[in-house]
C-alpha cells in the first residue's frame, strides 16, 4: 500500500508542472508529511488488525462461556434428576424399611401366640388324657350299673 502511495506521489510531482500554486503546494505538503501520514495509516492498521484480533477472541470466549453454560444447564437438570430419583429411591427404601419391620414385628407376635398356643395345646392335651381316662372310667361304671340294672330287672320279671 506504501509503495502505491509513493508511486501516485512521484506521478503527482512529475505532473507539477500544470498545476496551479495551490495544487503544487498541497503536493508539497503532502511530500513533506508524506512519513507522517504512512506512519498514521500503519498505525490504523496495526490497530484495526489487534481490533479484529480481540474481536475475534471475544466472540471465541463467548462462544466458550455460552457452551460452558448450556454444559451446566444439562448438568444441573441431571442433577436434579438425580437427587428426585435418589430422593423417590430413599423414599422408597423407608417404605420397604416399614415394611420389614411391620412384618419383622408380626412375626415375632405370631412366634409367642405359637408359643402360648403351644403351651395350651400341651395343657390340653394332659386334660383330654384325664377326660378321656374318667370317660373310660364313667363308661365301665355305667355298664356295670346297667348290667347290675338288668340283673335285678331279670329278677323281678
Amino acid at each position: 500500500m506504501t509503495d502505491r502511495l509513493a508511486s501516485a506521489l512521484s506521478i503527482l510531482s512529475h505532473a507539477q508542472a500544470g498545476l496551479s500554486p495551490d495544487q503544487q503546494r498541497s503536493i508539497e505538503t503532502f511530500k513533506a508529511n508524506f512519513g507522517e501520514f504512512v506512519c498514521e495509516f500503519l498505525s490504523f492498521d496495526q490497530e484495526n488488525s489487534d481490533f479484529e484480533l480481540q474481536k475475534i477472541l471475544t466472540d471465541q470466549i463467548r462462544s466458550s462461556m455460552k457452551k460452558n453454560h448450556e454444559t451446566y444447564l444439562a448438568y444441573k437438570r441431571s442433577f436434579d434428576s438425580l437427587a428426585k430419583e435418589e430422593e423417590e429411591h430413599s423414599k422408597r427404601l423407608k417404605e420397604v424399611s416399614s415394611k420389614k419391620m411391620k412384618l419383622m414385628s408380626d412375626w415375632e407376635t405370631l412366634m409367642n401366640e405359637s408359643e402360648v398356643m403351644k403351651s395350651k395345646y400341651a395343657v390340653q392335651k394332659k386334660k383330654l388324657a384325664e377326660a378321656e381316662e374318667k370317660r373310660k372310667i364313667a363308661e365301665k361304671r355305667t355298664f356295670r350299673s346297667i348290667s347290675a340294672w338288668s340283673s335285678l330287672k331279670e329278677q323281678f320279671l
